[in-house]
Parts: C-alpha cells; sequence; structure tokens
C-alpha cells in the first residue's frame, strides 16, 4: 500500500491488519513528495527558465511550490510555511523575493519582463539559492509547472530517499523468502 499519509500510517496499520487477517502485507509506504517532484534545473527546462545563478543547486529537489503573497507584512509568515520550495513571483516584486530567501528556498522562479534587482540577486547568491527568470507571467508559469507535475520522472536524485523509504517500511526479508532468495 503506498502513498499513505504520514499522519495516517498507524490508523492505517491498524485498519489492514483488521481487515485482511492471515494476509501478509509486504509495507504501507508513506507518501513522500520529494519522490514525485522536479529538480531545480528540471524546473528550469519545463517553464522555459534561466537559471540566473545558483547552477550547483540544480540537482536539488524542490518539494513544495508557493505563489508569492500580496502584501510585504506577510511574506516572512507565508513563505516560512513551507520547506524546500520554489517560490514563483512577479519579476517586479524584490520585497517579496527578499522575504522568500530568508525562508527554507530552493529557488526563486520570477516571472515577467523586469530583469532581478542586483540586491536580490545579491542575497541570493549568499544564500547559495538558484534564480531562475521566465519571461511569461505568473498564470502561464504555474500553468507549466502543473503539467510538468504530471510528468515527472524518476532521477538519480531520488534514489536514496526511495530507498530508505522502502528499507524502512517495507517486509523486504518476506520478499526474498518469497522468491526462494533467502539465506
Amino acid at each position: 500500500i503506498n502513498k499513505v499519509p504520514r499522519s495516517r500510517l498507524q490508523a492505517v496499520r491498524n485498519e489492514i491488519s483488521a481487515q485482511l487477517a492471515g494476509i501478509k502485507i509486504l509495507g504501507i509506504l508513506p507518501e513522500d513528495r520529494a519522490l514525485l517532484t522536479l529538480t531545480v534545473s528540471e524546473l528550469a527546462e519545463r517553464i522555459h527558465g534561466e537559471i540566473l545563478q545558483g547552477a550547483g543547486k540544480a540537482a536539488e529537489l524542490v518539494e513544495n511550490i508557493m505563489l508569492g503573497a500580496m502584501y510585504v507584512g506577510s511574506g516572512l509568515d507565508y513563505f516560512g510555511r513551507q520547506a524546500n520550495k520554489a517560490v514563483v513571483l512577479r519579476s517586479d516584486r524584490p520585497d517579496m523575493q527578499l522575504a522568500a530567501l530568508e525562508t527554507s528556498t530552493r529557488c526563486l522562479v520570477l516571472a515577467g519582463k523586469t530583469a532581478p534587482m542586483s540586491a536580490v540577486l545579491h542575497r541570493a547568491e549568499e544564500q547559495n539559492i538558484p534564480v531562475i527568470t521566465v519571461k511569461d507571467d505568473v498564470a502561464t508559469v504555474v500553468a507549466s509547472i502543473e503539467l510538468a507535475l504530471t510528468q515527472t520522472r524518476f532521477s538519480a536524485e531520488k534514489l536514496p530517499r526511495l530507498a530508505e523509504t522502502i528499507g524502512r517500511h517495507f517486509d523486504l526479508p518476506s520478499v526474498y523468502q518469497g522468491l526462494g532468495l533467502a539465506n
């Protein structure tokens, strides 16, 4: 059984064992957004964006996508709600860009024809956060991201995460025994 919300793992274990008494369950795998997402470079490619700086972090996994907040007062609180995220912002909102850079951000995606301010680029460089620019508007970028997320591929960057999940939540000894590979 896979893609079980982490908050429901124990409840699902209890329900399954009660309902399927006598049937061996090989594993109940938690949902892991990192396995269903894109790297920074894949994101840039899919939205036809250019990575201005921070290309060394292009293999990082983007686990969440957030859109810019409407006013600066909420920036830090709003962007602090999600970790390991790509933040999609209008290119003419350096206030929100700087706020996003103060939180756990994998990359900034700046949509529009306005060039990024040097203060934003400098802060992103200090934080080692990639900045992706794209000429399209925010709505077009979001639509491209949504499409890209429906077509994610498995990549080498995801392998350690998958191996850990299987190791923790899958009954490999029973599989080996069932295949006649047990010692």
